[in-house]
């Protein structure tokens, strides 16, 4: 009888834990929650004076304190004319448990037969890392000495949704251009 209690007290102090604090978590929570987490994001922009943008993101994010987080995150996008690719930091605000600001500048390392370096950034409020509006900005170098400046609002969507839309673009988009190409070949 005495092991009886012995190992019944052993199993119950065992199993009984206290809730982790700053763990490492898939979807982006405040810091009492989690110390750091990923970045995993999808979504969908249109122009302000015209065309559109597909964007993938992929990245990791610190939290400071219980307000503040940064990270950065590694984009993939498709742009009305062409292909980007690049890197940006990001800053995220927690306005609450499930409320974000988020600021993210960063440099397009790629864009298909423009010129590179570009400029990418977009500030976003998002909710719980599920959804969330983003205002985007891109300065694209051109020929010469001109740059193309651009504006996008959309949405994203975040964590499990994130990572599905993203590998279903990755998917969409090779299909689409061969596609397009089989067409034009038709000509």
């Amino acid at each position: 009888m005495k092991y009886v209690a012995i190992s019944a007290a052993l199993v119950g102090v065992l199993t009984w834990a206290a809730p982790l604090e700053a763990q490492f978590c898939f979807r982006g929570r405040p810091a009492r929650e989690c110390r750091q987490f990923l970045i995993t994001e999808a979504g969908y922009a249109r122009g302000a004076r015209d065309g559109w943008l597909l964007m993938s993101e992929l990245g990791f994010m610190h939290n400071l304190n219980d307000k503040n987080a940064l990270g950065g995150t590694v984009l993939a996008g498709m742009v009305s004319d062409d292909v980007q690719i690049g890197l940006k930091l990001r800053y995220r605000r927690w306005l609450s448990s499930k409320l974000t600001l988020d600021a993210s500048p960063g440099v397009i390392l790629h864009h298909g037969n423009h010129r590179a370096p570009g400029f990418t950034g977009h500030v976003g409020v998002g909710y719980g890392d599920y959804l969330g509006l983003t205002l985007l900005v891109q300065a694209i170098p051109l020929e010469g000495e001109d740059t193309e400046v651009r504006s996008y609002f959309g949405f994203r969507v975040g964590s499990y949704l994130g990572r599905a839309a993203s590998i279903l673009m990755a998917i969409a988009y090779p299909v689409g251009v061969a596609l397009a190409v089989g067409a034009w070949g038709q000509d």
